[in-house]
């Protein structure tokens, strides 16, 4: 079994839980594939030969491989984009949090390397360490 990253098994629960279900509600997901039925009604009525009927089927399938291919991608690249934006604020919050803390004692002054040795816990207490 190969060792799947973390991003990819969240990219794949992800799609397969919430995507399916956003897109049974999605109206334009719901038109484009009304569309799309209609598109391979008038297909199946324009008496293709075999020959014809294969090219048209290569196309249309890989077509659709490349697309679900970039999607894929682009939604994988979108989670990992979030993930560091996220950690990106939280990192910017927990900095402000430490300099909040810091100015609660005017005239003290604080180093940048004693800034980073504030730890906040859940419980919103500072503790100073070394």
């Amino acid at each position: 079994m190969e060792n799947k990253k973390l991003l990819d098994i969240l990219t794949a629960a992800r799609m397969a839980d919430s995507l399916e279900a956003s897109l049974r509600k999605n109206r334009e997901y719901q038109d484009t594939l009304k569309q799309q039925n209609i598109a391979f009604k008038k297909m199946d009525n324009a008496k293709l030969s075999r020959k014809q009927t294969a090219i048209v089927d290569m196309a249309i399938s890989t077509t659709n491989h490349y697309g679900a291919v970039y999607g894929a991608i682009a939604y994988r690249h979108g989670l990992k984009n979030s993930i560091q934006l996220l950690a990106e604020l939280c990192g910017i919050i927990e900095y402000n949090q430490k300099r909040s803390f810091l100015n609660q004692f005017p005239g003290m002054s604080f180093s940048s390397s004693m800034l980073q040795n504030i730890a906040f816990n859940h419980t919103n207490i500072y503790r100073l360490y070394r």
